[in-house]
């Protein structure tokens, strides 16, 4: 099922199924020894709107960081057009967590739109750069135009996990193993850092090589 604008939206009976993958990844959750740095947990509690940026490998992760360090703020998370972006749109909401859907892909001027637009209203946007389809830790641009023509910043998080299994998808999704150490670290980028770059190719290493620092256990 799809709306006028192609968005794939899940049936009746696979919102059900949702809500009982749902419950069963809550207790998958609770299982995780979160270990966040002093630098992420600072950035969390301040009142600035950000784009959360990480990995579409980690995104397993996003409705943790959420709801320990920065709930109630609102977030939103730009989530592909597809089906499955439709599941994963239907578990974000059941942790209120909204969805932003379109990507590079499909529907990039209307999630560009309410990206912008939710921003505005103060919530903060996750996205992950390279998303929904690829190539792996190879980013978009998107992301960094967002953050400089709105001057708000981007929060790059970096994850690393004592152990998880990784899928044979494109993006080698991570899934953290029941009761495994999961270390968060963030850096915040702002425009002005940004703008000292001169070329949107030099933007675009600056935040893979910050996305690809995996210093976690070190701790910040």
């Amino acid at each position: 099922m799809s709306d006028s604008f192609g968005v794939k939206k899940l049936k009746f009976h696979e919102r059900m199924i949702a809500w009982l993958i749902h419950g069963l990844l809550r207790i998958w959750w609770s299982t995780l020894r979160i270990c966040p740095g002093k630098n992420f947990k600072r950035l969390c509690r301040t009142e600035q709107n950000y784009i959360f940026a990480l990995w579409h490998q980690n995104i397993f992760i996003a409705s943790i960081l959420y709801h320990r360090f920065r709930k109630p703020h609102p977030m939103r998370a730009m989530i592909s057009a597809s089906k499955d972006g439709g599941w994963l749109s239907e578990l974000f909401r059941l942790v209120n967590i909204g969805a932003i859907r379109g990507s590079s892909h499909r529907g990039a001027l209307g999630a560009y739109y309410h990206s912008v637009k939710a921003l505005r209203n103060g919530d903060d946007v996750t996205i992950t750069p390279d998303g929904p389809r690829g190539p792996k830790f190879q980013c978009k641009p998107g992301v960094l135009r967002i953050a400089m023509e709105e001057n708000i910043p981007i929060l790059a998080i970096r994850v690393c996990y004592g152990h998880a299994h990784s899928l044979g998808t494109w993006d080698r999704f991570k899934l953290p193993l029941p009761f495994s150490k999961v270390c968060i670290a963030a850096t915040a980028i702002s425009k002005e850092t940004l703008s000292r770059v001169a070329t949107e190719d030099g933007r675009i290493r600056l935040l893979k090589n910050v996305l690809s620092t995996i210093d976690t256990f070190r701790r910040e």
